[in-house]
């Protein structure tokens, strides 16, 4: 209908704009439209080159970078050990105290508020800790260090150790949940419950179908895996489906856990974030190269994820109002928080406004359906957004 400007319009019809049940993209908000994670500057300084962060039992935060293991405090980074390559890290004991445990295959380094020390000729890297014992990964072998003694892997000594069948892929990580050890692979899970012994342990295999591990950061009690099928789940004792993502680079994906949730860098420039508390799902607009814990490298600057509103902007889905008959937008309400941007988008043009709470805009543009784009500013807080229009040929 060339030139359906000109033709006789009905009434006017008046409708919420219905962005929660239309997202094409979304930064900054989860998919009930409430404000989600964001990255805030985490005013602390990061040596140049840093390879990797990992998160630390106190609450710190520690970077390697130019063969050496950095302690990022408040007064700039202290050097803390040296590897050839950028360790696995886990939280257990050492000598009575919480400690972080760093080690590369080789040898093993513990970090305590008070000291630390170091365990030479060690096989196998950092995994997790589970009931006092310190795990380690050592190709498909697990090694379970005797409890509260993470430098003993003797099997006389109360140590002891099992190995994953082929089957299964490479071991991905671990975490404690419910009192067991959880061992991930590439395609499957073990389960054990260690008493000090193996031959008091037993293991079961809990499959993960044809989906492959991509991706595992773990906090306490649970455990968050991302596969090559694109999906993100949580693991308690069952897993649990919280999002898919239709496109990533396998290359890009690294992930980190903390106590609020979880975030997987699925591509350049974004973050896939899973909000514990809210139960949301979220995406985050960020160029990450390392994550540890709460924190994330993004650019040269250390960041933290926060819950802090510092605004985000929304792209909907084309929606027609019910009807695919071309249509005139005559004007847009706006009851909300704080300032937004809001553009409309049609086949037939497209137009932006800046409109603040009980503002009204009015886009007088045509089509049979229109894609709203929303920008807000930090605070702000995206309310009820209706439409008002009307329909081309309707008596």
């Amino acid at each position: 209908m060339e030139g359906y400007e000109n033709f006789p319009v009905g009434k006017r019809r008046s409708k919420e704009v219905a962005l929660a049940a239309n997202i094409e993209e979304s930064f900054g908000f989860d998919e009930k439209l409430s404000p989600a994670f964001s990255l805030r500057p985490a005013n602390r300084a990061v040596p140049a080159d840093t390879e990797a962060l990992y998160p630390s039992a106190f609450g710190a935060v520690y970077a390697y970078a130019a063969g050496k293991l950095w302690l990022l405090a408040e007064g700039g980074p202290e050097e803390k050990g040296s590897f050839a390559s950028p360790p696995a890290y886990a939280a257990g004991f050492y000598e009575g105290e919480e400690a972080d445990i760093f080690g590369d295959g080789g040898s093993l380094l513990f970090l305590t508020a008070g000291g630390s020390g170091v365990q030479e000729n060690v096989s196998g890297r950092p995994l997790c800790g589970c009931r006092g014992s310190l795990v380690l990964a050592d190709g498909g072998a697990v090694r379970v260090s005797a409890p509260f003694s993470p430098h003993e892997f003797s099997v006389g000594a109360g140590a002891w150790e099992w190995r994953v069948g082929p089957q299964a892929g490479g071991i991905v990580g671990g975490a404690e949940i419910g009192g067991s050890l959880y061992v991930f692979c590439e395609r499957g899970v073990y389960r054990s419950t260690p008493d000090g012994y193996a031959r008091e342990a037993e293991i079961s295999r809990i499959p993960t179908d044809t989906e492959k591990i991509c991706a595992f950061a773990a906090e306490i009690g649970r455990a968050y895996c991302f596969t090559s099928a694109g999906r993100l789940y949580m693991f308690d004792g069952d897993f649990r489906l919280l999002a898919e993502e239709a496109t990533f680079k396998p290359s890009t994906l690294k992930a980190c856990a903390f106590a609020g949730g979880c975030a997987v860098s699925v591509s350049p420039g974004r973050l896939l974030a899973y909000d514990a508390e809210r139960q949301s799902v979220s995406r985050i607009a960020a160029e990450v190269s390392a994550l540890g814990g709460r924190f994330a490298l993004a650019g040269n600057g250390l960041t933290a994820f926060s819950r802090e509103n510092a605004g985000g902007r929304v792209l909907s889905k084309p929606i027609d109002f019910g009807t695919r008959a071309p249509k005139k937008l005559a004007r847009l309400d706006y009851s909300g928080r704080g300032r937004l941007s809001v553009g409309v988008i049609s086949e037939r043009g497209q137009k932006r406004f800046s409109l603040a709470e009980g503002e009204s805009a009015y886009p007088k543009i045509s089509g049979r359906s229109f894609q709203f784009s929303v920008e807000t500013e930090a605070g702000a807080e995206i309310g009820k957004i209706t439409a008002v229009y009307t329909v081309v040929g309707e008596e």
